[in-house]
């Protein structure tokens, strides 16, 4: 397959994922809104909050295991979409699910701790006023400290790193079978070899269209959740956008894949 190819590929499967079994999104939609209306609850909120987390990661591993199992074929991949029940889509994988959920989790407790120590350090208690909401941001014409400026820039490109790696790490991840692998597979993301698979033109084309087309229907999406009238579009917008990146994920998975 051509680069090309790939990249249509992406938006392709994304498009007839949708259009295979438009009620199963439709429940799916449905279900997302009682769970978000459900996290706005003090205390039980946060449980249906991660329960909706969860349950991304749950759809985004049944759609990649059956882009993955179709080979490259559209029509194989919509067959078996169009047979899909609500319980299959939500349910079939949960340990690769709350191990993807996990891992994500503890990945970015760690970067926010890692943040919170170099910007402690860096502007001292100013810092953590701010991040309290109980004072202006930090300073930042001061004179800094040669050696934190350094670590800042350090952790700054860890971070586009990790970005520029992440959806490849995940095309990965939602192949992993139970909880441990699933969440260990999350810390890909430091991981020389994939970030070395991930140098390649048709990663770049494949991740800057993708970064434009979630860039436009999120934004609209986002415009549109704003009315009444229009919320249910603008939800399925925003669902559309993370459909795509699920498919992105495991075209770049299967695409750039270290050896």
């Amino acid at each position: 397959m051509s680069s090309l190819n790939w990249v249509l590929s992406v938006f392709r499967f994304t498009w007839r994922a949708v259009a295979s079994n438009p009620s199963l999104h439709v429940l799916f939609l449905l279900y997302s809104l009682a769970l978000l209306l459900l996290s706005a609850f003090p205390v039980v909120g946060f449980f249906f909050s991660i329960l909706w987390q969860i349950s991304l990661f749950s759809v985004g591993t049944y759609l990649s295991r059956r882009i993955v199992e179709s080979e490259g074929s559209e029509s194989a991949f919509e067959e078996r979409i169009k047979g899909t029940s609500f319980g299959e889509y939500l349910f079939s994988h949960p340990d690769t699910a709350l191990g993807a959920f996990v891992g994500t989790f503890l990945l970015t407790f760690i970067f926010q701790m890692v943040v919170l120590m170099v910007g402690i350090a860096t502007f001292g208690r100013e810092f953590v006023d701010f991040i309290l909401s109980k004072g202006p941001p930090p300073d930042l014409g001061g004179e800094m400290d040669v050696g934190l400026l350094i670590g800042v820039l350090l952790l700054l490109v860890v971070f586009l790193v990790v970005l520029w790696v992440a959806p490849l790490v995940y095309g990965y991840v939602f192949q992993q079978e139970g909880f441990t692998a699933a969440m260990a597979a999350v810390f890909k993301v430091f991981n020389y070899d994939f970030f070395k698979s991930s140098l390649r033109i048709s990663y770049l084309i494949m991740y800057s269209l993708f970064t434009v087309a979630s860039l436009l229907l999120g934004g609209i999406g986002a415009l549109l959740t704003g009315h009444p009238v229009t919320v249910p579009l603008g939800l399925a917008l925003l669902y559309g956008v993370v459909l795509l990146y699920f498919s992105f994920a495991t075209h770049a998975y299967l695409l750039c894949k270290p050896a």
